[in-house]
């Protein structure tokens, strides 16, 4: 299983813009993985580990572009692949849950991201059980989208029960536990940070009904 980057702790920063050079470069490499990618998927389907490989190079040169709404169109595909070949209770569609959420958090929609997040919960933790890494990973962005709309209580209702299952199977330097570390202490030491987060909620207005 991948690693995710770990973006949704205020300590850590995106990298700065890209020359134009770089950014020309990484134009063109964009083009020609889309053109691999299409024939990829033509010949072999976009389930394939051959057409995988390509999807997450191409995820990986639109990211350094800055490119989001391509990288979140190419989750879709790739989501929308995984729930139709594999069924909703696989891990493979449950990963690109998670990753879709994360494009949509970072594009200003919370709520999709949430939706996404909570999906991947439920299903990872039934499936799965709930010291499944992908359940434990599931669970630090749902407390993630929990802040983010000022949901402090239910927040820290279930970064308590994450916190214990993180620490009793996942390694000390794991992101995932790391960041329901970093919101458990956010949550109980002080709720300047909660509040941050929150601001961020309010900017989108597809929370203004919730």
């Amino acid at each position: 299983m991948k690693s995710r980057t770990l973006s949704w702790v205020p300590d850590q920063h995106s990298p700065g813009p890209l020359a134009g050079a770089d950014t020309q470069r990484l134009r063109e490499q964009a083009v020609e993985q889309e053109q691999v990618l299409g024939s990829l998927v033509k010949r072999y389907g976009i389930g394939s580990k051959s057409s995988r490989a390509a999807i997450e190079q191409l995820d990986k040169t639109l990211s350094g572009l800055n490119d989001w709404i391509g990288v979140r169109s190419l989750r879709e595909r790739l989501l929308s692949s995984r729930r139709s070949s594999l069924g909703d209770d696989h891990e493979q569609t449950v990963d690109a849950m998670i990753s879709l959420a994360n494009v949509c958090w970072r594009m200003g929609d919370f709520y999709r991201a949430s939706r996404l997040d909570a999906e991947a919960l439920e299903i990872s933790r039934r499936a799965f059980g709930e010291e499944h890494p992908l359940a434990v990973e599931a669970a630090s962005y749902t407390v993630r989208d929990l802040i983010t709309q000022g949901r402090c209580k239910e927040a820290k209702a279930l970064v308590a029960h994450a916190v214990e299952i993180a620490r009793r199977v996942r390694p000390e330097d794991d992101k995932d536990r790391e960041a329901l570390e970093w919101a458990a202490r956010a949550l109980t030491k002080t709720r300047l940070r909660a509040h941050y987060w929150a601001a961020f909620a309010r900017r989108d207005a597809t929370f203004r009904g919730m």
